[in-house]
């Protein structure tokens, strides 16, 4: 969770769009998440053609048509987020997909949860992103202007703090809500839990330094943080 996956995804997509500018032949990216699948749990061709009229606004024939001749790349996201007793059948809709279409597709997914099925995606090459290195994060936390010595530090006798860090994700989080602590503010903490815990309440705190209410709201900071823990519990 938070290693970059669908933002390496959108970097590709990015590339292949341009390469589509030059190119009028050349197949378009489509991006779409796995999720939706489990609800009808259909061939991929027509959940395909469902999911671009509902997120794009494609007519049903123009992507069946663009399947048929080949002209999308499709770029599929959140294999590990599909419900988990489906999803063993969406990678078996993906493979007869691929089977039965010339089509270039791309499948994300968390690794764990992907080693734990036990059917799997008929694709030529697997790329697993890998933890940011030490010397990566420490290069990070050098950067001129952002305030985060005591990171540095706490970073060399905190090996919960070091974990997290290794996520470009939580790496950022510690850039907004760390920002100018001193060493005594981030001084070691009884277990992971608890340095998860104080992260991310720092992190709230600055965000609403950066974005605070209206001087008119009719709610507290308060009550709209109580509102955002329930939008998170429910999600």
């Amino acid at each position: 969770p938070g290693s970059g996956k669908t933002l390496t995804l959108l970097q590709l997509a990015e590339s292949l769009i341009a390469a589509a500018r030059q190119d009028a032949a050349a197949p378009l990216p489509i991006i779409l998440n796995l999720s939706s699948w489990a609800k009808e749990q259909q061939p991929l061709a027509d959940w395909l053609a469902e999911e671009l009229l509902a997120q794009y606004g494609v007519a049903r024939r123009v992507t069946r048509a663009g399947t048929q001749h080949n002209q999308f790349i499709y770029l599929l996201d959140g294999l590990d987020e599909v419900a988990e007793n489906a999803r063993e059948k969406c990678v078996a809709a993906i493979n007869a997909f691929k089977a039965a279409h010339p089509a270039e597709i791309v499948v994300c997914s968390r690794s764990a949860e992907y080693a734990a099925l036990s059917e799997r995606l008929r694709m030529g090459t697997a790329v697993e992103i890998q933890p940011l290195t030490p010397a990566q994060v420490d290069t990070y936390l050098r950067q001129p202007g952002l305030e985060l010595q005591a990171v540095r530090a706490t970073l060399v006798h905190d090996p919960d703090l070091r974990e997290m860090a290794q996520t470009p994700l939580m790496l950022s989080l510690m850039t907004l809500a760390y920002q100018g602590l001193g060493h005594e503010a981030l001084r070691p903490l009884a277990d992971k839990a608890a340095r998860r815990r104080h992260l991310f309440e720092h992190y709230v705190v600055r965000m609403f330094e950066r974005r605070p209410l209206p001087a008119d709201s009719t709610y507290t900071q308060e009550q709209a943080t109580n509102w955002l823990v329930n939008l998170a519990r429910g999600m």
